[in-house]
Order: C-alpha cells, then sequence, then structure tokens
C-alpha cells in the first residue's frame, strides 16, 4: 500500500489551465475517486500521477518521494483505461503477463532482448513471473481463459483481463481511467461491485476517475468533486450527498429540489416567490443564497398530519420508479420533485390533485452559491 500525496499540481495545454493549483491527500488502502463532469481535469490529474502527463507545477508524491517528473515506467503504477488496451493478437496470458515482460526487456542486455524478438510473451518469462499471471486471473475469475484472444470475451472479461494486468506487476497505486464508460448499464453495477471486491482484498491504494455520481457515491471511501480544473469539495460520500458546501455540488450530485433564498428571521428562510421554511443550518445574515432539499427528505402529508415546514402544491407529474413514486409538486412559481415510497399515503395521489408537503428543518440544506 502507498499514500499519494498532491500539492498544488498544475497543468497547462498551452493558454488553457487543465488542472488549477489542485491539492489532494489519499490514504494506505484507500480508494479515491475524482468525480467531475467532462473537462473538469480529472482524468489530466489522473495522467499526471500515471506519468503519462507532465505537470505545469506542484508535486507529487508517492510515499514522501516526489516522482513529478519520473518517468512513467519507474512509478511502479497499474493503469485500467477506458478503452481496455489490449492486444487483439496476444492471448489472455500474453496481455496480463506484457508489464512483466516490459520489465524483464528493460533490464536484458542486447542479445537477450534479440532473442525474445520471435518469442511469445509468456515463453520470455521465468516461472515465478507467470505463477504470478495465474494468481492475478485467479484474483479477477479468469481461469480457463489464458488462451483466448480479447475478441473471443465478453465486455466484462476484457475489463477483468485489463485489471488483472494492473495487478499482476503489484503496483503501489491502481489508476482508474472511466473503465466501466463502454459497458452497458446492467454490466457497470456488476463490474463496480467486482473491482470494489478486488480492490479491499488487494489493499492496493487506488485513484478511480469516473463522471458518473452513483458510481462515484457506490465504490469510494472518500471523492474529489472538480469543476474547471479545480476541487470544489472532498469527503466520503455521504458528507457530499448529505451535506455539500456549495450548489453546484448539491446541484451536481444526485436529484435535489434547488432554490433561491434570503433570510427571514432566527432558524426560517424565505424562498424567492416561495414559502417560508425552517432550517437549523446557519443562515447568511443578509442577501441571497441558495437552499436545497433532496425528494427523499419531503413528504405527501395526510389529512390531519403536520411537519415543521410546509407548503401546499398540486401534482403535476406522476412518474413510477420501482421503490418510489416521484412527484412533480408546483407551488406557486415553484416546481418540487417528491420521491414517496410504495407503502405510504402518496399511493392514492395522482394528477392534478392538490397536496401538503412537509419536511424537517435538518433537512433544508443553506449553501453558498459559489461555484
Amino acid at each position: 500500500m502507498s499514500h499519494v500525496e498532491i500539492r498544488n499540481l498544475v497543468k497547462s495545454f498551452g493558454s488553457t489551465l487543465a488542472v488549477d493549483r489542485v491539492s489532494l491527500d489519499v490514504g494506505d488502502g484507500e480508494f479515491f475517486s475524482l468525480l467531475g463532469a467532462s473537462g473538469c481535469g480529472k482524468t489530466t490529474t489522473l495522467r499526471c500521477v500515471a506519468g503519462l502527463e507532465t505537470p505545469s507545477g506542484g508535486e507529487i508524491l508517492l510515499d514522501g518521494q516526489d516522482v513529478a517528473q519520473v518517468p512513467a515506467w519507474d512509478r511502479n503504477c497499474g493503469m485500467v483505461f477506458q478503452n481496455y488496451a489490449l492486444f487483439p493478437h496476444m492471448t489472455v496470458a500474453d496481455n496480463v503477463a506484457y508489464g512483466l515482460m516490459a520489465r524483464r526487456y528493460r533490464q536484458a542486455g542486447l542479445l537477450g532482448r534479440m532473442g525474445w524478438l520471435l518469442r511469445t510473451v509468456s515463453a520470455c518469462l521465468p516461472s515465478e513471473d507467470m505463477d504470478r499471471v495465474r494468481e492475478a486471473l485467479a484474483m479477477v475469475e479468469l481461469e480457463g481463459l489464458e488462451e483466448r484472444r480479447p475478441g473471443q470475451l465478453s465486455g466484462g472479461q476484457q475489463q477483468r483481463v485489463a485489471l488483472a494486468r494492473a495487478l499482476v506487476i503489484r503496483p503501489r497505486v491502481l489508476l482508474f481511467d472511466e473503465p466501466l464508460g463502454a459497458l452497458d448499464a446492467r454490466l457497470r453495477v456488476k463490474m463496480r461491485q467486482e473491482i470494489r471486491s478486488i480492490q479491499r482484498r488487494a489493499g492496493i491504494t487506488t485513484l478511480y476517475v469516473t463522471h458518473d455520481q452513483e458510481e462515484a457515491l457506490a465504490v469510494s471511501d472518500r471523492i474529489a468533486v472538480m469543476n474547471q480544473g479545480r476541487v470544489v469539495q472532498v469527503g466520503p460520500p455521504e458528507e457530499l450527498y448529505l451535506r455539500p458546501r456549495t450548489r453546484f455540488l448539491a446541484d451536481f450530485i444526485g436529484l435535489t429540489n434547488l432554490f433561491s433564498a434570503r433570510p427571514e428571521g432566527p432558524g426560517r428562510v424565505r424562498l424567492l416567490e416561495g414559502p417560508v421554511l425552517p432550517t437549523t443550518h446557519a443562515i447568511p445574515a443578509q442577501g441571497a443564497f441558495s437552499v436545497a432539499v433532496r425528494p427523499e427528505s419531503l413528504r405527501l402529508l395526510g389529512a390531519g398530519e403536520e411537519a415543521p415546514g410546509t407548503f401546499t402544491g398540486r401534482v403535476q407529474l406522476r412518474m413510477f420508479m420501482g421503490s418510489t413514486v416521484r412527484y412533480v409538486v408546483a407551488s406557486g412559481p415553484l416546481e418540487w420533485t417528491v420521491a414517496a415510497p410504495l407503502a405510504s399515503i402518496a399511493e392514492g395521489v395522482g394528477m392534478g390533485d392538490e397536496v401538503r408537503v412537509g419536511l424537517q428543518p435538518e433537512d433544508l440544506m443553506v449553501l453558498e452559491d459559489s461555484e
């Protein structure tokens, strides 16, 4: 396991600033994700850690050693790419063994290298290296497929070959760049569970890049959300979802009701063009700010039922989502999304019905308007 520290990392491409003073601290054995939209700088940050891009400034420390100017092949990082980057003419075993062969090749003299030209990757390696190949394939549950070619495998199996190739070199850090982007939705869920399980068993420090919020929330110990080359907030998944600090983050992660507001006395806010609602969160003394509440934190109230914060509205849309029913409720000029469990008063609520909606003060988040 290794400790990764990034200090004030900067990367520019001409006049374009792709990474702007990013600082992160990834602990031993941690599964740490970089999450953000396309162009936010997450992949460039990962490529700087891998040694595939040279930073314009800052430090990248692996176990206290600055490797910002160290070549990629001397960092001992394993990387899994979105497109797998498998050699189509090689067998599964040879693809997995390629990193070990490359290391042996660099260590060999000229005569030794010439002797490898007409041999397969596996034939070039000593028995202890092939034992490591078999061990890596067993870890990703691909025993028995050693002689197949990538074209004979499913997308999920190809992804596991790419993961085994990264694991076989026993890397200090495991790096993933959008590894599930090429898979269908059902297989993505299965593979993210497998990646997390394998990472836990191996205990390897992992840096994982994705634009998929659900994926990042499901697999990560901590997440850094990036926007316009900068880190917006770092924390465990629960913290980012339930306690975002900014309007951008609340809007980016998950579905939320997001409105502008102003103070209306102690512990109360008035939504612009909306109701007055209570909150337990700190309220700015003056000026406009934003508030947010998750759809699952809102309740459709039954007859005689009360809540600390309430407002009335009319159902504009009803969507069956499986375990929940999602309602869009119009209250004045504002539209609210409410996620109601199936076994609730909401079962009998339909399009056009007038409803009362309730919330608890702790669920109404007060946010900075900064990006």
